[in-house]
Order: structure tokens, then sequence, then C-alpha cells
């Protein structure tokens, strides 16, 4: 059964200012068991040459695509300066913020070999790349200072829930509040789209919150 503690988003630090030090303690318990999660997987999955097939689905089913993702990118971050990832790897997990804690977050950093984790991270991105979700690539540049009206606003995958994962639910439109024009710092109601063209070309804004 998969964890349903969410990843908290926040360091300790913060936690502590915010007054919500145990929602980090319980993330932080699950990014623990989930890293060590991943090396046991590696140790019982690894021939010597290969990770067996389902190895990366089996912790996913564990843990969800979130705290996975958070675990992995923290790893390859802690291992900055390691050649043994692949620039396509290294650049992913480099284009994901892990907020700075020097006490804790090598404590939920994996342990495996590099090269077996690099290709572990290579088929958890070819997992999330198989959901069809939109991302920044299939929408317009710099979304957060255009105009939103009449775009098709594409919510990012990170702030959706994991059982509402599909290209689907991410497709939103913009219900106006009586202003012509709409941008990210204003407030706005939105409708889902039930269906619509897959397609990806301009007039698609990501959403991040």
């Amino acid at each position: 059964m998969q964890s349903k503690i969410p990843v908290y988003p926040y360091n300790a630090k913060t936690a502590q200012e915010r007054g919500e030090i145990e929602k980090w303690r319980e993330s932080f318990r699950e990014n623990c068991a989930c890293a060590g999660g991943i090396d046991i997987l590696i140790r019982e999955n690894f021939d010597g040459m290969h990770l067996k097939d389902g190895t990366v689905e089996k912790i996913v089913e564990l843990y969800g695509y979130k705290r996975v993702e958070h675990v992995l990118v923290n790893t390859v971050q802690e291992r900055r300066g390691d050649g043994r990832f692949r620039p396509d790897n290294r650049a992913w997990a480099e284009s994901h913020c892990i907020p700075e804690d020097e006490m804790h977050n090598c404590c939920f950093a994996a342990r495996s070999h590099s090269a077996i984790l690099d290709g572990f991270i290579s088929h958890y991105r070819k997992l999330v790349m198989n959901l069809g979700m939109f991302n920044q690539k299939q929408c317009e540049p710099n979304s957060s200072e255009l105009d939103y009206t009449g775009k098709v606003l594409v919510l990012s995958p990170n702030t959706l829930k994991e059982e509402y994962w599909s290209p689907e639910n991410q497709l939103w439109r913009r219900v106006a509040l009586g202003a012509a024009r709409l941008h990210a710092a204003a407030p706005f109601f939105a409708s889902a789209l039930a269906t619509a063209n897959r397609r990806a070309g301009t007039g698609m804004i990501l959403l991040e919150f």
C-alpha cells in the first residue's frame, strides 16, 4: 500500500518557523525509508549488469512518484561532481529544488553505486514520461509573465495529487471575474476541461503553485 504522507516542501528550520515540525518529521522519516528501500531493491534485483524488470515500479508503488523523485533528486544533488551520472540525469536533478539542510539531506540520499542509480533514475524518468503529462516544454515560455486571457491553463504535476496525474486533469480554462486581462498575480476561478486537444502548441500556460 502506498504511503499517504505528503512530501513536505521545506527544510527543518522553515518547518519550525511555520509551526509544522511534525509534518516535516513525518515526511523526513518517509524520505529516509524510501532511500533505504531503493538501496534494498537494487541490492536484491541487480545482477551485476541489469536491474530486473519492475524494480523501479515497486518503489513507486510503495512511496509514490513524488517521494521517489524527491529522494532521487536529492541523491544526485548530494553527489555533485560525480561524473557517473549521465548529463541529462544530472540536468534533470539540478532543475528541481531541494531545500538546503546540511544536517538532514544526506540522510535521505540513496547509497547505492552511482552508475546503478543512474540507470534507476533513467527508468524512473521513463515511467513518468509514459504517463503523458504536459510539461514546460509544451507550454508558453515565461508563463508567469503572460496574460492568461483565452489561454489553456496547464497545472503542473507538482500541484496535483498523484491519483489525479493524467493529462486530462492538468487542463483548465480561466473563468473571467470581470477583468479583461489575467496574469499570475491576479486571483481567478478556473474550470476543468473534460476533453481537450492533446496537441502541444501556442496558448498553453503552465501554472506552478
